[in-house]
């Protein structure tokens, strides 16, 4: 009798902690951490967090942490201050990947943000765009977008219109929901990466 081989797919999330994230601070504790939650009901796949947090730096607050293994967010490590280095979080995020990632692993980085860069360092839009098209290239990568301007982002990315969808500044369990719903759609699929994660099949 033939067995499901287990994948392995690693989650990396890409989450602001701006000051404008303040006044959604319980909702988006409640919001990640259920999110974790039903991530590990996911069967068949092996789930590894990366939890990439940014203001106006850049923090990894989880680096390949098992599923099981995933502490809650909590308001000591998650307090929203400062600006938005959204291009540096995302380099960082996957450069972390990366230095883990082995040759039959997965990626989907999911990148969440209620608002537009103001304050990288290190890396540029155009940058951005090389490493989007660079991992995406190589057919194990998938990115997701859940923020502002969606559709102007995946012009200026190169990202799949279908892998954007807007913030939703009123209810951030909705945002939630979209991730989760890509996360799931991903590590429940043969396929090694998924482009218009968004839209049906």
């Amino acid at each position: 009798m033939a067995l499901r081989v287990v994948s392995k797919t690693l989650i990396v999330v890409v989450l602001d902690e701006s000051g404008s994230m303040s006044p959604k601070l319980t909702d988006t504790l409640g919001g990640f951490n259920q999110f974790m939650t039903s991530q590990r009901q996911v069967p068949n796949d092996q789930g590894y967090v990366y939890l990439v947090t940014f203001n106006s730096t850049v923090k990894v607050l989880y680096k390949g942490v098992p599923l099981d293994d995933i502490p809650a967010l909590t308001g000591d490590n998650y307090k929203p201050s400062g600006y938005t280095a959204l291009y540096d979080a995302i380099g960082r995020g996957v450069g972390v990947a990366l230095e883990d990632k082995g040759a039959e692993d997965r990626v989907i980085c999911v990148i969440m943000t209620d608002g537009e860069e103001n304050a990288s360092k290190h890396t540029t839009l155009a940058q951005v765009r090389e490493v989007i098209a660079e991992c995406e290239g190589k057919g194990d990568w998938t990115f997701v977008y859940i923020g502002e301007n969606p559709e102007q982002w995946s012009r200026s990315t190169g990202m799949s219109h279908g892998s954007s969808t807007r913030y939703n500044h009123h209810n951030s369990e909705d945002n939630y929901s979209s991730a989760n719903s890509a996360v799931t759609r991903l590590r429940t699929s043969v396929q090694k990466s998924i482009k218009n994660i968004f839209l049906p099949d």
